[in-house]
Protein backbone atom coordinates (compact mmCIF):
# COMPACT_ATOMS: atom_id res chain seq x y z
CA UNK A 1 0.00 0.00 0.00
CA UNK A 2 0.78 3.61 -0.66
CA UNK A 3 0.23 6.19 1.89
CA UNK A 4 1.19 10.10 2.00
CA UNK A 5 5.10 9.53 2.30
CA UNK A 6 4.76 7.24 -0.29
CA UNK A 7 2.89 9.32 -2.71
CA UNK A 8 5.22 12.24 -2.44
CA UNK A 9 8.45 9.91 -3.38
CA UNK A 10 6.23 8.97 -6.23
CA UNK A 11 5.82 12.20 -6.96
CA UNK A 12 9.16 13.83 -6.72
CA UNK A 13 10.49 9.80 -8.73
CA UNK A 14 8.46 10.67 -11.60
CA UNK A 15 8.43 14.44 -11.76
CA UNK A 16 11.64 15.26 -10.49
CA UNK A 17 12.64 17.55 -7.54
CA UNK A 18 12.12 20.47 -9.34
CA UNK A 19 8.81 19.59 -11.48
CA UNK A 20 7.05 18.66 -8.24
CA UNK A 21 5.50 22.24 -8.46
CA UNK A 22 4.47 22.05 -12.45
CA UNK A 23 0.67 21.73 -13.26
CA UNK A 24 0.41 17.85 -14.21
CA UNK A 25 2.53 16.59 -11.40
CA UNK A 26 -0.05 19.02 -8.34
CA UNK A 27 -2.66 17.40 -10.60
CA UNK A 28 -1.33 13.95 -9.74
CA UNK A 29 -0.74 14.50 -6.11
CA UNK A 30 -4.59 16.00 -5.51
CA UNK A 31 -5.59 13.09 -7.19
CA UNK A 32 -3.54 10.45 -4.99
CA UNK A 33 -4.11 12.03 -2.23
CA UNK A 34 -7.86 12.37 -2.56
CA UNK A 35 -7.61 8.67 -3.67
CA UNK A 36 -5.47 7.85 -0.24
CA UNK A 37 -8.06 9.42 2.06
CA UNK A 38 -11.40 7.67 0.10
CA UNK A 39 -9.15 4.45 0.47
CA UNK A 40 -8.78 4.90 4.49
CA UNK A 41 -5.38 6.32 4.30
CA UNK A 42 -3.03 3.83 2.24
CA UNK A 43 -4.03 3.16 -1.74
CA UNK A 44 -3.89 -0.51 -2.20
CA UNK A 45 -3.11 -2.65 -5.20
CA UNK A 46 -6.67 -2.09 -7.08
CA UNK A 47 -7.02 1.56 -6.43
CA UNK A 48 -3.56 2.25 -7.37
CA UNK A 49 -3.88 -0.67 -10.85
CA UNK A 50 -7.10 1.97 -11.34
CA UNK A 51 -5.67 5.09 -11.22
CA UNK A 52 -2.31 3.93 -13.07
CA UNK A 53 -5.48 2.71 -15.52
CA UNK A 54 -7.03 5.88 -16.35
CA UNK A 55 -4.05 8.81 -15.64
CA UNK A 56 -2.01 7.54 -18.47
CA UNK A 57 -1.09 10.67 -20.22
CA UNK A 58 -0.49 12.29 -17.02
CA UNK A 59 2.36 9.80 -15.76
CA UNK A 60 4.03 10.41 -19.31
CA UNK A 61 7.24 10.52 -17.56
CA UNK A 62 6.71 7.11 -15.99
CA UNK A 63 6.05 5.53 -18.85
CA UNK A 64 8.38 6.80 -21.04
CA UNK A 65 10.71 5.41 -18.47
CA UNK A 66 9.37 2.32 -18.81
CA UNK A 67 9.77 2.20 -22.54
CA UNK A 68 13.04 3.09 -22.48
CA UNK A 69 14.48 0.47 -20.38
CA UNK A 70 12.50 -1.91 -22.23
CA UNK A 71 14.49 -1.11 -25.14
CA UNK A 72 17.61 -1.28 -23.57
CA UNK A 73 16.82 -4.34 -21.28
CA UNK A 74 15.00 -6.32 -23.96
CA UNK A 75 15.97 -4.84 -27.05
Amino acid sequence: SIDAKGIRAFIVDVYGEDGVSCPMAKRVDAELQALRRSEGGKIGAPAWESFVARAQSSLGPLFALHRTLQKKCLG
